[in-house]
């Protein structure tokens, strides 16, 4: 579908302003012949023809160009659609990835969640980043990572999993 509407909008790479003076000429045209303003008479068949296939092709012109609208409006809605799931997996996979979490890890994210801020600047993290527990806040080069927020959000609750996993360990 993509494929047809770009090759329909690229055959003459009309526009949606170029289809609305094609429909507006041929349309007013062929009204003045309708009212009589311009006598059948006094023209060739050739310019009503002309002004048929102005009107037509102006409508096509815009017909085209709304689907193409459409179509990309669409598009685009599935892709933000496809996003957002996406990024939902990824903080239940966090928040599960944080419950399971056993020894120095376990430790470290308690740690963390005790302490009472998101923003992080250690380099013993990594463990937690490649799970998806913890992320980059801002670009690569600060060295500032932050726990992500399902799991922020339920830290009071991953604190006792925590604390109850590792009294189990030591006992």
């Amino acid at each position: 579908m993509e494929a047809l509407i770009a090759y329909l909008r690229s055959l003459l790479d009309l526009s949606p302003r170029q289809g609305w003076i094609f429909l507006l000429i041929g349309s007013a045209m062929l009204t003045l012949v309708h009212l009589g303003a311009i006598s059948k008479d006094e023209i060739a068949a050739g310019w009503l023809a002309l002004f048929w296939l102005s009107a037509v092709s102006g409508a096509m012109i815009l017909l085209v160009s709304a689907g193409a609208e459409v179509w990309g409006a669409l598009q685009n809605k599935r892709a933000e659609k496809a996003k957002a799931i996406g990024a939902r997996k990824a903080e239940e996979d966090a928040v599960r990835s944080a419950e399971i979490l056993t020894g120095s890890n376990a430790a470290l994210l308690r740690q963390l969640l005790l302490r009472g801020e998101q923003r992080i600047s250690d380099m013993e993290v990594y463990q937690l980043y490649k799970k998806n527990i913890i992320r980059l806040a801002g670009d690569a080069r600060s060295g500032v990572y932050e726990i992500v927020d399902p799991v922020w959000d339920d830290r009071e609750r991953l604190i006792r999993v925590l604390e109850t996993r590792m009294r189990e360990r030591h006992r």
